[in-house]
């Protein structure tokens, strides 16, 4: 009786009204300041981190641990030194990253020099107990002065400091502005089979693979949330009727129904952080998007270990963090630039042209929504001087991602979908999708209504076969307890974006190692025409997402371990090739141009055999420029506008393709 009463007090202090929750959600600051450097699961990925300002920041660690510390106990009052027995479900840990540190430098024509410090903090809430980042911000600040060569190394030492001193500042106010935690409290009302069935659904803040705990730390898993309902399997243990438990959430409650997302860069750029171009691509979504970005720290393996080693929680934390169901891969490749001489001496043009593609991928790698977009600015330099490159290049990258995410917030829309079972035996089970909702291979769960509108989540089943409308299913694990066999009636729960208009056949991108044929190479041409394809209407699969997410993502980011997705399965390879020979560079006193042939190919094989292709070809001309260009400068606006033109024909020709019967 007394344990019952110890819990119901404790839910009691941490059910409040959400408009009062930041008074009872204590926040605890990680000793540290964490480098976003080295991580096992960021191998190949460059750091951010120069070790000339890199080494000024951590010779000082100390001084910036205290002043983290001070000036986060001045945004957030509810703080606390400590996480133990009796405040850790309550307790959100928040700690500083250093995503970017680096220096550049304009040589003036007086001897002096301009110095750039850009700095890059995130900020990171999470929950300690179950390692879920909740909520993450970034602030970015570039410190500028002039000095001479013999001053340098004394001001930089003394304007790193004082920028990681601002750039916290500023973040920590930002973040404080935001921080609206709550907690959600559910009841089991029922149980079934295993599953306990909540009293609360994602209108009260409650979504799947969400996880809750008791008072007594123990875990239940979100396998679906109706509006006023979810189902719960237990992590270890059981689960009774009466049960309650709760958890601590940051997420709008108009994002918890939606479809959660992660965003994982696979190619990104000397200028940005990977975390900078995630948070600015998931920011720049806004309220409208129909899906919710999940925050992803690549170091919190780094973190969880400080709380470990300060506090008295450790062997409590589950690291039970599903994956998500879906993912956005992010391709944000360097900026191309190139200055071109003017018709006077002392001016040139200086050009920055920046390219990126992102797409929406389910965990078998199919991909179900894509789009690329290009920006570029240009400047007047006169006299050598003008606005600094490094700065011009962060703003055509931010402006390309700007873009990219406005794509993807109006274009995806999710429509949800049933199908019904309308036969099954032995484990073997028949659906009708005269949408084409459903692709070989693909992994869904089966439901059964055990009482009106009350879906449960029972089996796993992969597709196995289409005959026109008619898809074949078969059973592979019971998703928890001991559920009886899908039979006629069950249903099946899509998340639909759009159908694939090129039919069942899947095709896989397979590079061609002699894609190039003619004397002009185009770098990263096989991305470019991967990204074409996934635009012109074929139904394609990433091969490289299994990879990658296990790379990147598990348990030091706060994920569970030994995360494991499924092989992209495919019927067909599309493979790509090009030609592009040099015909003349003509000029008319001054002022020149190149032209080219350009020759595109995509052609779609089954084994060594090619089933269909297309190849067209055409003239082009590059944009003018002065007889006196630099022959590097050149190089690099052949290489920029032949990769537009080489985008804008391959577009035409997978299009051609497609409509190929």
């Amino acid at each position: 009786m007394r344990k019952k009463l110890l819990a119901s007090a404790l839910f009691l202090a941490l059910a409040p009204m959400f408009s009062s929750a930041g008074e009872t959600i204590h926040v605890y600051p990680v000793p540290g300041i964490f480098f976003d450097e080295g991580a096992e699961n960021q191998k190949g990925v460059a750091s951010k981190i120069s070790p000339e300002i890199g080494k000024i920041l951590k010779a000082n660690i100390r001084q910036n641990v205290s002043y983290a510390g001070q000036a986060i106990s001045k945004s957030f009052s509810n703080l606390t030194q400590q996480i133990d027995a009796k405040n850790r479900y309550r307790t959100l840990a928040v700690s500083v990253q250093v995503t970017r540190a680096s220096r550049f430098e304009v040589n003036k024509k007086d001897g002096t020099r301009d110095i750039y410090l850009p700095l890059t903090l995130s900020l990171y809430f999470s929950n300690p107990m179950t390692g879920e980042v909740l909520q993450s911000f970034n602030q970015t600040r570039v410190t500028t002065f002039t000095s001479t060569p013999d001053t340098i190394a004394a001001k930089i030492a003394q304007y790193t400091q004082q920028g990681f001193e601002r750039t916290l500042d500023e973040l920590l106010t930002h973040a404080a502005s935001q921080f609206k935690p709550y907690v959600v409290e559910a009841a089991v009302k029922d149980t079934w089979k295993g599953y306990g069935i909540l009293d609360k659904g994602y209108a009260a803040g409650i979504g799947k693979d969400d996880i809750l705990l008791d008072a007594d730390g123990n875990e239940i898993k979100i396998e679906h949330a109706g509006q006023d309902y979810a189902v719960a399997t237990p992590i270890g243990g059981k689960i009774s009727s009466g049960n309650r438990y709760a958890r601590t959430s940051m997420m709008k409650l108009s994002d918890v129904k939606k479809p959660r997302v992660l965003v994982v860069v696979s190619d990104g750029n000397a200028n940005l952080p990977d975390a900078v171009m995630s948070q600015l691509f998931a920011d720049q979504l806004g309220a409208d998007a129909q899906f919710a970005v999940l925050p992803l720290n690549t170091n919190y393996g780094k973190v969880q270990s400080a709380i470990d080693s300060n506090t008295q929680i450790g062997s409590a934390v589950s690291g039970q963090r599903e994956l998500p169901d879906y993912f956005i891969r992010l391709v944000v490749p360097d900026v191309v630039e190139y200055e071109k001489p003017t018709n006077l001496a002392y001016k040139t043009q200086r050009h920055y042209k920046s390219w990126a593609f992102a797409e929406l991928l389910a965990k078998n790698g199919q991909v179900l929504f894509a789009r690329h977009a290009d920006e570029d600015l240009q400047d007047i330099v006169t006299n050598g001087i003008g606005i600094a490159a490094a700065d011009r290049r962060e703003v055509v990258l931010k402006n390309v991602l700007v873009e990219l995410a406005d794509k993807f917030a109006k274009e995806v829309k999710f429509k949800p979908t049933t199908l019904e079972i309308t036969d099954a035996e032995s484990g073997q089970l028949w659906v009708n999708d005269t949408a084409q909702v459903l692709q070989s291979g693909q992994a869904v769960r089966i439901y059964r209504e055990i009482s009106k509108d009350v879906l449960v989540p029972t089996w796993e089943a992969r597709v196995e076969t289409r005959e026109g409308s008619r898809i074949a299913l078969r059973t592979q694990l019971e998703i928890a307890g001991s559920p009886p066999a899908p039979t006629r009636g069950d249903k099946i729960l899509i998340d639909q974006i759009n159908s694939p208009a090129g039919g069942a056949m899947r095709l896989a991108y397979c590079p061609n190692p002699k894609n190039q044929v003619g004397s002009q190479f185009v770098p990263r041409y096989d991305e470019l025409a991967y990204a074409v394809a996934t635009q012109a209407g074929f139904n394609m699969v990433n091969r490289s997402l299994k990879g990658l997410v296990e790379r990147r993502v598990g348990s030091a980011s706060g994920f569970r371990t030994n995360i494991k997705l499924p092989e992209a399965a495919f019927d067909q390879c599309l493979e790509s090739l090009y030609r592009i020979d040099r015909v003349d560079s003509p000029c008319e006193g001054d002022a020149c141009h190149t032209r080219y042939k350009v020759k595109t190919a995509f052609r779609q094989k089954q084994g060594e055999t090619v089933s269909k292709q297309m190849i067209l070809e055409h003239t082009f001309k590059t944009s003018g420029y002065q007889q006196n260009i630099d022959s590097t400068q050149l190089g690099q606006l052949q290489h920029a506008e032949l990769y537009k033109d080489a985008d804008e024909l391959l577009t035409q020709t997978a299009k051609n393709l497609f409509q190929t019967k």
